[in-house]
């Protein structure tokens, strides 16, 4: 979980650097990477949360049943469904983004 966050935050530092030292680099820019950083920051510490506090699991060590059954909280299922949601409006954001700058770029020709 922590590895996909990690990835993000990635994807966001890359875009402060472009957005650094270019005309990308817009009041607006700026306090978007911002709310990005937190609220990543935010959902991975809750997602985490979610993970250790409210999954649980069984291990059987019968013949009939072998192995072990994880069972979660069905609020997992929501706050998943609710984040999948808010990382899809993330990605949605950053493709317009990108076609605000090729709309730049074309202009610029």
């Amino acid at each position: 979980i922590l590895s996909i966050y990690l990835l993000k935050g990635m994807y966001v530092a890359r875009i402060h650097i472009i957005s650094k030292g270019s005309i990308l680099g817009t009041p607006a820019t700026k306090k978007g990477l911002k709310i990005v950083k937190w609220a990543l920051m935010v959902t991975a510490v809750i997602c985490v949360s979610l993970m250790i506090f409210m999954t649980d699991g069984t291990c059987h060590a019968d013949l009939d049943q072998p192995g072990c059954v994880a069972t979660f909280h069905v609020a997992d299922v929501y706050i998943a469904q609710i984040m999948i949601v808010f990382d899809g409006a993330l990605f949605g954001a950053f493709c317009y983004k990108w076609y605000k700058v090729m709309e730049i770029f074309k202009i610029s020709e």
